[in-house]
């Protein structure tokens, strides 16, 4: 009787020792992660602990010593207005009534901003009712997946689209849409340029020989009707035209080369004097 006594007491004492070490957060697996990350926010992820029957746990997120949230009854938070590449501490610490709080931290660092660089677009093909278009897989150094959002007219087409094809289909006949008169003209006039060396196929010697490469520029514009030249033609000599009226009351213009408008592309079309600096 005495043997079962002790060991009923052995046993007791057992599982008042796991409950204290429990209450204490040792018999709790906790955890943070990151699940997704920009340039300027992060979400952060962690165990949850709460328990059917148990108090329930509320979370404090801290980033370095500030604390950003808490009494939070979820298990995830988003952190907003970080600097771009920039490496961050965030704890997460668990506290429930009768329980000592328990902590975890995750080590994160934002990707740095990349603005996309500007590219063209390049009509493939013009029916009567529909337009082929494709253009530059913009790259990102992250690894990011890139959306686009096309306009037609000025209004959404699509949006959150990832790929750089697009046909166009059910547009009305004669009715007039924007075109990107860039590939046209400046096409036309660099593939003049570099006529002899086409026709003389030095132009397989460049290294760079994909589709939208300058080699297969000199090519395709080959075959530009002689009508669709003149037709953007006029249309450079109107763009000409309003933006001189735009410009015209000021001595100097600084702006980003490549950024809202494409400065670039809209004087190579008009002619105006620029200058590039680093």
């Amino acid at each position: 009787m005495k043997k079962i006594s002790f060991a009923l007491l052995f046993i007791a004492v057992l599982l008042f020792i796991y409950g204290c070490s429990k209450e204490k957060g040792t018999g709790f697996d906790f955890n943070a992660s990151v699940q997704s990350r920009s340039d300027n926010k992060a979400t952060i992820s962690w165990t949850e602990l709460n328990i059917a029957g148990e108090n329930t746990f509320t979370y404090s997120i801290y980033l370095k010593a500030e604390v950003l949230a808490e009494n939070i009854t979820g298990n995830t938070f988003v952190i907003e207005n970080l600097m771009g590449k920039t490496t961050y501490e965030c704890r997460v610490v668990a506290s429930r009534t009768g329980a000592d709080p328990l902590e975890t931290t995750v080590i994160f660092t934002t990707f740095e901003n990349y603005p996309p660089d500007a590219y063209d677009i390049i009509t493939d093909s013009i029916t009567n009712r529909s337009v082929s278009l494709c253009w530059d897989q913009c790259a990102d150094p992250e690894k990011r997946p890139l959306h686009f959002t096309i306009y037609l007219n000025n209004e959404i087409y699509l949006d959150n689209y990832i790929h750089n094809k697009l046909n166009l289909t059910g547009l009305l006949t004669a009715r007039k849409y924007n075109i990107n008169i860039m590939d046209v003209v400046i096409g036309v006039e660099c593939a003049a340029q570099f006529d002899e060396m086409t026709r003389l196929n030095i132009d397989d010697q460049l290294t760079r020989q994909t589709k939208y490469d300058w080699p297969n520029q000199f090519r395709t514009a080959r075959f530009v009707p002689a009508v669709e030249y003149v037709n953007a033609q006029r249309h450079r000599y109107t763009l000409m035209q309003k933006v001189n009226e735009v410009i015209q009351k000021y001595d100097v213009i600084i702006c980003p080369s490549k950024g809202d408008g494409n400065q670039s592309a809209i004087t190579n079309l008009t002619g105006h004097p620029v200058v590039c600096l680093p």
